[in-house]
């Protein structure tokens, strides 16, 4: 009884261990070589340190310019995904040029009571923009189903571009319209959002790979599924199966899957802000 009564405490006590852990009680280590910086993240109680990003001055031309480029450290959050288990850390850059142009971080890490191993990370592109009409920006969320043991990593892109017609057979294509002109030529503006969703089984401290799928938001504009299926480069037969609520009808709107097929995850790391340095 002594034994059964000592392994039952002992298991119950090192999700304990993890429990302890203060995501509020860290801090951020800045390590300089040259010009370059890398910011490193330090929880109070653990004698380890994992690199996050870098950052580099920047020459500054009007008053509100950023100082440097790269990791900014104002935009840091952490999260617990699985108490106790599993922690996402989430981070952007400056955003620089009259772009506008940023990134964001994501690095997800197993704790198991006295050390991190690093799960999954990412940089990816943010944002971005040219001229009035055109624009792309990026978001990566992580989630974690406990009951299920599975990690989901989804990725919306929402995008808006211009193009001039190119001649009469030219037509909108889907989620263009025309737009008159102005002293100028007939020309097209468009706006969409897509997100591709990732979900993996969390087997130990590694990410088995489940299914991927994509969807796009036709927000609540009616559209012939025929163009639709047509857009994405998918059958009529095969967007109804993906959508079995859609039946028998001739027009869709809100979100519909397109893709029930996509890969593995594939990491962009995305360096162009914070210089080749960066991890």
């Amino acid at each position: 009884m002594l034994a059964l009564a000592w392994l039952s405490a002992w298991c119950f006590a090192w999700p304990a261990l993890g429990a302890e852990l203060d995501l509020a009680r860290h801090e951020l280590v800045q390590v300089a070589e040259g010009e370059t910086a890398e910011h490193r993240l330090r929880f109070e109680g653990v004698e380890q340190e994992r690199s996050l990003s870098c950052s580099v001055p920047l020459r500054i031309f009007a008053e509100g310019d950023p100082e440097r480029a790269g990791f900014d450290p104002s935009t840091l959050e952490l999260a617990w995904l699985n108490p106790g288990r599993l922690v996402s850390v989430r981070w952007g850059t400056f955003a620089v040029g009259q772009g506008l142009y940023s990134q964001q971080g994501q690095l997800v890490l197993v704790f198991d009571g006295g050390r991190f191993h690093e799960l999954f990370r990412d940089m990816i592109y943010a944002f971005g923009r040219s001229g009035i009409a055109d624009s792309s920006a990026s978001r990566l969320d992580v989630s974690f189903d406990r009951a299920a043991g599975s990690l989901r990593l989804a990725q919306t892109d929402a995008n808006r571009w211009s193009r001039e017609k190119s001649g009469p057979s030219d037509e909108p294509a889907l989620l263009e319209h025309e737009v008159g002109p102005d002293n100028g030529p007939i020309g097209y503006v468009g706006a969409g959002t897509t997100r591709r969703v990732w979900k993996y089984r969390l087997a130990g401290d590694r990410l088995e790979f489940l299914r991927g799928n994509r969807y796009v938001n036709l927000a609540n504009e009616d559209y012939p599924v025929e163009l639709v299926a047509k857009a994405f480069d998918v059958s009529v037969a095969n967007l109804r199966r993906l959508n079995p609520a859609l039946g028998a009808q001739h027009d869709v709107r809100g979100v519909v899957r397109v893709d029930g097929r996509l890969g593995p995850y594939v990491p962009e790391r995305e360096d162009r802000i914070s210089g080749p340095a960066c991890p």
